[in-house]
């Protein structure tokens, strides 16, 4: 008789993109709709928003306007986004193995 593999659970991983995935809007509708993505973009906020000088959450909410060229605004926010990202899919129980992006690995 032959051997069968042993079937286990496949290991899911998120690969994020980096500088230049940016857009004006990204995350907005998420954090009216996601209570996880929102809570993790508040909790970034409390810590780098001090540490910046501005609200990483009142920009992705389109309170203050921000330059989106600039990689010291855009770096921040999208590691803000994809850490929200991760938090959101987590609560759908979308749990990664590992996370990985630009500026970013977990």
């Amino acid at each position: 008789m032959g051997r069968a593999a042993p079937v286990t659970a496949p290991r899911l991983g998120f690969v994020f993109s980096g500088h230049g995935s940016q857009w004006d809007g990204m995350g907005r509708e998420l954090m009216c709709t996601s209570s996880a993505f929102a809570r993790c973009v508040g909790d970034v906020d409390a810590v780098l928003g001090l540490m910046l000088g501005w609200s990483l959450l009142a920009v992705l909410a389109g309170e203050e306007p921000a330059d989106l060229e600039d990689i010291a605004v855009a770096q921040p926010l999208i590691m803000t986004v994809q850490l929200a990202l991760t938090a959101g899919l987590a609560a759908l129980g979308l749990r990664p193995a590992a996370v990985v992006g630009h500026s970013m690995v977990r």
